[in-house]
């Protein structure tokens, strides 16, 4: 079950090697997080487009990575929340951003390998 139940403001921008500590925090200490199967670690994704983090209060409660590898498919390799904050909230900051820079990156497809249900649950609310 994913919780939806509080409205924060957030503020989404490109990660950024300063924010590498907080993102690995997320992934390795939350229990909201996706990371893509791959043979490259999602901190390794920073600094290409689109790595977006979610702020609240100067304080990163999610990140998701959606680079272009191949060329034309981006694949979600990281989407993490910390368990205090809303999922579907920080999803929908970030997906919206994503999306604008997909849009001008063009790839054929967006693909994911959701491996827990939640996150299963949260692409079909987008579908």
């Amino acid at each position: 079950m994913i919780p939806t139940n509080i409205e924060e403001k957030v503020i989404v921008r490109s990660a950024n090697d300063n924010d590498r500590s907080s993102i690995a925090n997320l992934i390795h200490f939350e229990p909201y997080t996706h990371r893509h199967l791959d043979w490259r670690p999602p901190l390794d994704w920073i600094g290409t487009q689109p790595y977006l983090i979610a702020e609240i209060d100067h304080q990163i409660v999610g990140a998701l990575a959606c680079p272009l590898d191949p060329p034309d498919i981006a694949w979600i390799r990281l989407f993490a929340v910390a368990s205090q904050h809303d999922v579907i909230s920080v999803w929908n900051q970030l997906w919206e951003r994503v999306l604008l820079i997909l849009n001008r990156m063009k790839p054929k497809n967006v693909s994911a390998i959701p491996m827990q249900n939640w996150f299963r649950d949260l692409l079909l609310l987008n579908d």
